[in-house]
């Protein structure tokens, strides 16, 4: 378990090799970083980041950019992860609305699509 000397070393290193502003922490079998990075980030800029948590600190960790998992999966990280950093709590608010957004528009097409079910009998539009 990673102790608040080396996480804010971490989320120090983490911030300065990728541009995010807003960063989640997950501790399971690995610590696992989850951010919002420009999306000119590289996976080359993750893999750097991570040597270099693991130079400075002996950390294995594994650092992610939230837009790889599904929406829904968004929406959970930013309800149960931690917030380790971020630029500016308004900015973090807009981001998690964003979230919320992204799966209500998801519900949102599930109810379409099960009325039109209900109305044409096909989930297709004819």
């Amino acid at each position: 378990m990673i102790n608040e000397t080396e996480l804010t070393t971490a989320v120090e290193i983490i911030t300065e090799k990728i541009l995010t502003p807003v960063l989640y922490m997950y501790e399971e079998e690995v610590t696992e970083f989850i951010c919002f990075s420009d999306s000119n980030t590289s996976q080359e800029d993750f893999d750097d980041a991570e040597r270099a948590v693991f130079d400075v600190l002996g950390l294995q960790c594994e650092i992610v950019d939230i837009r790889e998992f599904p929406e829904t999966d968004r929406l959970e990280i930013s309800n149960t992860a931690r917030a380790v950093y971020t630029a500016d709590p308004l900015v973090q608010m807009l981001f998690e609305s964003a979230m919320y957004a992204d799966v209500q528009r998801i519900i949102d097409e599930n109810h379409s699509m099960i009325q039109r079910k209900a109305d044409t009998q096909s989930y297709y539009l004819n």
